[in-house]
């Protein structure tokens, strides 16, 4: 999520790759230290004067992150299946 708030911050608010990352930093500290969502922290921050919240939004969409999940875990149970055969 912090990556894709990154990489948006760079690429869209034309932010520095550095200071998104510290920016990024501090608000996941917040976040831990007074334990809130850190999609609260995020969205009461900078970052959404400087981000859409649809962009920010996407940052926080699971389905996303899911990706070619079910080939890898296929993938590795066959590894892991070839690697027992010889055993």
């Amino acid at each position: 999520m912090a990556e894709c708030l990154m990489v948006k911050l760079v690429i869209k608010a034309g932010m520095a790759r550095h200071k998104a990352h510290s920016l990024l930093s501090a608000l996941a500290r917040k976040a831990l230290v007074e334990g809130r969502d850190f999609m609260d922290v995020v969205s009461g921050s900078e970052v959404s004067q400087l981000l859409g919240r649809e962009d920010i939004e996407e940052c926080f969409n699971y389905r996303k992150y899911l990706g070619s999940y079910k080939y890898l875990i296929n993938r590795s149970l066959n590894y892991a299946k070839e690697v027992l055969k010889k055993c």
